[in-house]
């Protein structure tokens, strides 16, 4: 649903498309997708090297971590916990926690 490139001057107009390095984070908006998004997409992404991919997982108010891509999968995968900091990691000084993501808890 999400992108964050490296920036290049000519904004990927022209010439090649991102590579799995352009990609500094890709994020998924699941809702009914969830599990599509954790297994399909996730196995699909770590094949192609992104580093570093998130499911916003919206019925549970969830971020779902995926690092380390290798041989297929990623291996490590976490849930940030709910008051927790956390940060892209090419990305390091962009801070987040889950309420900046889903907003404030009712």
């Amino acid at each position: 649903d999400l992108a964050v490139l490296q920036h290049r001057d000519d904004f990927y107009e022209t010439g090649s498309r991102p590579e799995p390095n352009d990609i500094l984070l890709l994020i998924d908006v699941a809702d009914t997708s969830l599990r599509y998004d954790l297994t399909t997409k996730a196995a699909l992404y770590a094949r192609h090297g992104i580093g570093e991919y998130w499911v916003i997982d919206l019925n549970s108010d969830t971020v779902i971590r995926h690092l380390e891509p290798a041989d297929g999968i990623y291996h490590h995968i976490t849930p940030v916990a709910p008051d927790a900091p956390f940060a892209p990691v090419r990305l390091a000084d962009l801070t987040l926690t889950p309420t900046d993501v889903f907003g404030p808890r009712r």
